[in-house]
């Protein structure tokens, strides 16, 4: 009998003692980083938006897909740090799936509203607002700057740091370094002859900024009737409406401060462009597009002083 006994509670503290290691296993979703562009708007104004969020967990992020109830970032205006709603400014998602210590970065482009009252508020980024995702810690999900909506005073003093600082919705503070940053821009483009379905074009690139760029992606865009990503690749294609037969343009390497390269690559236009007609196309080195892309893991992977300088249009005949 008591045999019996010690291998019954054996096996209740094995039985209690999977699931509580089970859970120990999570992910845990900050946001790493957080700069606000300017810092002082009037109601209407634009506003540039880089945040990036890392898997500080202990288990990846499962992937959600693109019916999940809330984006991965949500960028708010708000009155105070702790509020619970706040202006969007911008976002970006769905929750994908991140590996541990895998980071994520994007770009968005805001508008303060046109009827907000002048003052002090705070930007703030929330990664998972939806609390979609179970995580290890569930308090480290924000990250806030000061930004002011012309017609206030100064910008008030905060607690720990000054108005560049980064202020988690936490304990800690964390000072928003001053960093050297390359700035891509693209300086001209020459367009070529037919090959195929495709039309060649050049795209000549300047990195204007203080640091190298590296690893990055050329991309062309229609701009009617929307702006949609066209195939730009390294040769021209044989069919319409697939696959490309062969890869992106890159840079591979890198470009250093200062330095200018040209990249070579072949236009191929969707099935519902007509062939002889003229339109606009917009090249952007370093592109982006969310609704191809949603986390964007792979085509925004320079982080640069200026987001909103890297395109260039040309007009192009269809093939």
């Amino acid at each position: 009998m008591r045999h019996s006994r010690l291998f019954l509670d054996a096996f209740l503290l094995g039985a209690l003692a999977a699931p509580l290691a089970a859970r120990a296993q999570l992910p845990d979703l900050v946001v790493t980083s957080f700069t606000v562009t300017p810092r002082s708007v009037a109601p209407g104004g634009s506003i540039e938006i880089v945040s990036e969020i890392r898997n500080a967990g202990t288990a990846p992020v499962p992937a959600r897909g693109p019916a999940a109830a809330s984006t991965a970032v949500e960028i708010r205006l708000m009155r105070a740090e702790t509020d619970a709603g706040g202006d969007l400014l911008g976002g970006w998602g769905p929750i994908r799936a991140i590996p541990v210590g895998v980071s994520e970065r994007y770009t968005n482009h805001g508008t303060i509203p046109a009827g907000k009252a002048p003052g002090h508020y705070f930007a703030c980024a929330t990664v998972d607002a939806g609390h979609i995702v179970p995580e290890s810690n569930e308090s480290n999900n924000r990250v806030c700057l000061p930004l002011t909506v012309t017609g206030g005073g100064p910008v008030p003093a905060i607690p720990g740091g000054d108005a560049g600082t980064i202020r988690p919705a936490g304990p800690s503070v964390v000072p928003a370094g001053t960093v050297r940053l390359p700035d891509l821009v693209v300086t001209g483009v020459s367009v070529g002859a037919v090959s195929g379905l495709s039309r060649a074009a050049q795209v000549t690139v300047r990195n204007i900024g203080a640091a190298p760029a590296t690893n990055f992606r050329m991309d062309a865009y229609q701009l009617q009737p929307k702006r949609w990503q066209l195939l730009f690749t390294v040769c021209a294609q044989t069919t319409r409406g697939g696959s490309a037969s062969c890869g992106a343009v890159w840079e591979t390497g890198s470009l250093a401060a200062g330095a200018t390269r040209t990249y070579p690559g072949w236009v191929t236009f969707p099935l519902d462009h007509k062939p002889g007609t003229t339109e606009k196309v917009e090249f952007m080195a370093d592109g982006c597009f969310p609704a191809l892309e949603p986390a964007l893991p792979a085509a925004c992977r320079v982080a640069e002083s200026n987001e909103a300088n890297n395109t260039a249009g040309a007009a192009m005949g269809v093939p």
